[in-house]
């Protein structure tokens, strides 16, 4: 009976030593606010633009715009985009899923469901579409 209580005043002694507050060790992370993802949107489209400016023949370039302004909901700006990429790069399935989910969100489906179709040929699937 004695080893029984000892081991439960072990138990009890590391459970309490172990249970500290999140405030009293400084780890905690405060929450994020909900408009950081279309600040760091924003930031990352003015720098992409100065980029583009440089070296306006990279395709890649103007999809991660593209995937940027669909962030800010500005889809006519990322269709724009995407179809500058693909004037680059036409047989890139990735650039034509993006234009496929920005048609979608503009209601174009009928353009979308040939944009996903091309891109399905090229290999590339998302459970998006």
């Amino acid at each position: 009976m004695k080893a029984l209580t000892y081991i439960v005043s072990i138990c009890l002694a590391m459970w309490l030593g172990g249970c500290s507050s999140d405030e009293r060790q400084s780890t905690r992370i405060p929450p994020l606010p909900s408009d950081d993802a279309l600040k760091r949107a924003e930031i990352g489209v003015e720098y992409l633009s100065a980029i583009i400016r440089r070296s306006p023949r990279n395709a890649l370039n103007y999809h991660r715009r593209a995937e940027l302004y669909i962030v800010l909901k500005n889809f006519p700006a990322a269709l724009t985009d995407i179809n500058d990429a693909l004037e680059i790069s036409s047989s890139n399935g990735l650039f034509l899923l993006t234009k496929a989910r920005i048609l979608r969100q503009i209601k174009r489906y009928d353009e979308a469901l040939a944009a996903a179709r091309r891109a399905e040929v090229l290999q590339q699937y998302t459970p998006d579409l």
